[in-house]
């Protein structure tokens, strides 16, 4: 819940009727294009983008489709956030291209300025959180 959290700050700044210049929608910004993917995955009728400006359906499907990349992505937490903003496909490339170990060197290769900054802003957040909340002694990553 605390990474969905720091996701909802960065993606829409807790604001339920945001909608970004790429038309993402909502608390967790679903392209309504994924997000008719997401309601298919879960089983549901698709209401339209206008959907994604509730809360409760936006936070549904924004934690399905970040569970989705976790899940992808073995729980490499700087992998599933570069495939929440950047796109799956990238991730994977981005994976492929690392030289360098540890989750710097995959950060070093996004050549997505945007999804760069992005990764280490929400991986940031978390780690706040964790700390707020009482999950850490200290702002850290599990």
């Amino acid at each position: 819940p605390l990474l969905l959290l720091a996701l909802v700050r960065q993606e829409s700044a807790f604001n339920p009727e945001a909608i970004s210049p790429a038309a993402a929608v909502g608390l967790t910004q679903v392209i309504p294009r994924t997000g008719a993917l997401i309601a298919a995955l879960l089983g549901e009728d698709w209401q339209g983008s206008h959907a994604l400006t509730n809360p409760e359906t936006s936070l549904r499907y924004g934690a399905a489709y970040l569970a989705a990349q976790l899940e992808t992505f073995d729980g490499n937490l700087y992998a599933t956030l570069a495939a929440y903003n950047g796109g799956p496909s990238n991730a994977h490339r981005w994976l492929d291209e690392q030289q360098l170990p540890n989750h710097d060197g995959f950060v070093q290769v996004i050549d997505f300025e945007e999804t760069r900054r992005y990764v280490a802003t929400v991986v940031e957040q978390f780690a706040w959180y964790r700390y707020v909340y009482g999950l850490a002694d200290t702002p850290s990553l599990p």
